[in-house]
């Protein structure tokens, strides 16, 4: 064999490899862009499966608010009223004694958007409840995390007697507090933000 003809074997040689590299970069480029488009789309699908998956108190709205016991007490939650620069956490049940120690859950739940609340007319309670105004934020955070949030739509004065009026309502979210002479009711009705 001639040395051109080895040079011209070497050359071509030379040529098939540099082809067959070139052949397996495209290969690597078009099989990383299919994995991209397919983790893309599958990415997207299970985003529209985790929109669709609700907590369990949106499949069951009966169920009962998460309860924590602490120093003897058992809450269900935080009340938040940024308006009035209030935080508080909410008792589970109402009664005489523990609303002097926190607001407290009258009756129902966030989940079936029908909860009352009822604390005193302290004020780091419940006192200044007459000074919220129609679409001030109302938030309440249950144990588990979940977060409710409400705009206030109206204020009521109440009487005592008037628990129907109160507990039956088509507010998502009541708030109530007495009056000085314990003669009425303060009572704040909130709309859930959608």
């Amino acid at each position: 064999m001639s040395k051109r003809r080895k040079g011209d074997l070497l050359i071509f040689t030379g040529l098939l490899l540099v082809a067959a590299a070139l052949f397996l970069t495209g290969y690597n480029l078009l099989e990383n862009r299919r994995a991209q488009r397919n983790v893309d789309k599958v990415t997207e699908k299970i985003q529209e499966i985790t929109v669709e998956v609700h907590p369990e108190y949106v499949i069951n709205t009966d169920m009962e608010l998460p309860v924590e016991e602490i120093d003897g007490m058992k809450y269900v939650g935080v009340l938040k009223m940024p308006t009035l620069q209030l935080e508080l956490p909410v008792l589970s049940e109402w009664s005489g004694n523990g609303r002097k120690l926190s607001p407290c859950r009258y009756t129902g739940t966030p989940y079936a958007e029908n909860m009352v609340l009822a604390a005193h007319n302290y004020k780091a309670h419940f006192q200044n409840l007459r000074n919220l105004k129609q679409g001030d934020l109302i938030i309440f955070q249950d144990m588990a995390g979940n977060v409710f949030e409400y705009t206030v739509d109206c204020t009521e004065i109440l009487q005592p007697t008037d628990v129907e009026e109160m507990t039956e309502s088509p507010w998502p979210l009541t708030m109530f507090t007495c009056t000085y002479d314990v003669q009425e009711h303060v009572t704040v009705r909130c709309s859930k933000v959608q």
